[in-house]
């Protein structure tokens, strides 16, 4: 299976690049990086040629950030849908599987969410920008069966994440503040990098979840890692959203996904709170 990761700059593109680096071709904006072709999702195509050698492309491109959708929203809105939705209607015509990956924003993080059927009620502008392409590709003829949804909740990566800065800031004797208010249902990079080939090797169309089994606060998270490291964890300081004057425009309150269509399908299941907190202290959650 030869994969083009459509975004290898994004942190899920690149490892997942690197898990897979013999069968895997990966895009960046940074012009002449070694082993890399260059894409712009602004402004720019693929080669023909290139997508015969292809089976399945990840699109892991676009911008991210909750803050600059809501901030820039016709600017994003450009990108993250109608540019991405070009990119996903020429690598079909070009006979390549695609696997999107979404996310939980698309819904409010208000109500349980069951199953990958359930009705998507985004809040934020990342949000609506997502559930957005997943209504065209799910409303099109033309895309609908070339193209694998996977949604996603927090994919926490064990060298780049809040939690790793804070077990440092803990090793130096300092505090921590955490937000004991901002829930999350993380899950380990391996795991999402896992599920994401398994899904994408099967090439079988449809809408996918990733989650842990469980919600927790970031508070609740780093309080339980630091303790795994034998850490203290009194150190770590609960603090409110509000108390801490930071503006939060994604605010779930139950951000876990259920995965009854997925583990159906491919034997996927959620990930365990305790795999995550195995991961994030050191260990394999494998």
């Amino acid at each position: 299976m030869n994969y083009l990761v459509v975004g290898g700059d994004s942190t899920i593109g690149k490892n997942f690049h690197l898990e897979n680096i013999q069968y895997s071709i990966a895009t960046t904006r940074k012009k002449n990086e070694r082993n890399k072709i260059f894409f712009d999702l602004e402004g720019g195509l693929l080669s023909s040629e290139l997508l015969k050698k292809i089976d399945v492309a990840i699109i892991c491109c676009g911008i991210t950030s909750i803050s600059e959708c809501e901030k820039y929203s016709d600017k994003t809105s450009s990108l993250n849908v109608k540019k991405t939705i070009d990119l996903i209607k020429f690598l079909k015509n070009n006979n390549v599987f695609i696997v999107y990956l979404s996310s939980n924003a698309v819904f409010d993080g208000q109500k349980r969410v069951t199953n990958e059927l359930f009705q998507t009620n985004p809040t934020c502008q990342y949000g609506l920008q997502k559930a957005a392409v997943e209504n065209i590709i799910r409303s099109s003829n033309e895309l609908r069966s070339s193209v694998a949804i996977i949604r996603l909740t927090k994919v926490l990566w064990r060298e780049n994440t809040f939690i790793s800065s804070g077990v440092e800031t803990l090793r130096s004797g300092s505090k921590v503040i955490a937000l004991s208010d901002l829930m999350i249902s993380p899950i380990s990079m391996p795991y999402a990098l896992s599920g994401i080939k398994k899904i994408a090797d099967k090439q079988r169309p449809g809408i996918f979840h990733l989650s842990n089994e469980v919600e927790l606060s970031y508070f609740e998270l780093l309080s339980k890692v630091s303790r795994r490291l034998k850490l203290n964890s009194q150190m770590v300081i609960a603090n409110l959203v509000e108390s801490n004057n930071q503006s939060i425009i994604f605010r779930p309150l139950l951000p876990s996904l259920g995965m009854m269509q997925t583990t159906a399908d491919y034997d996927l299941r959620p990930e365990t709170l305790e795999g995550v907190i195995k991961y994030l202290a050191g260990g394999s959650e494998n």
